[in-house]
């Protein structure tokens, strides 16, 4: 069992046909990977940053801001990636 605290997150987003997208965001500070749940399930690996680069991995739904640096904490906000990763997974499967 890994010892290791992943985080989930849910997402929904619309494909381009108008279909209603949903997944969930499965990360903890230098990993990510995507699940798309609904219409049709599918996995993609996100990232993975190495322990010397000084950033972590967030999910924030309220900034399509991709590199915040607070109190010179650089931190990686990956919603907006994996909402198209999600439109992508659906194309590749319909």
């Amino acid at each position: 069992m890994s010892k290791i605290p992943f985080e989930e997150f849910l997402i929904e987003t619309v494909a381009d046909d108008g279909t209603i997208l949903k997944g969930v965001i499965h990360y903890w500070a230098k990993d990510y990977s995507v699940h798309l749940l609904e219409p049709v399930k599918s996995n993609k690996y996100g990232a993975h940053l190495m322990y010397i680069i000084p950033a972590i991995f967030i999910v924030d739904e309220n900034t399509e801001e991709y590199l915040i640096v607070k109190n010179n904490k650089h931190y990686i906000n990956i919603y907006a990636k994996c909402k198209k990763m999600l439109q992508e997974l659906y194309e590749e499967k319909k």
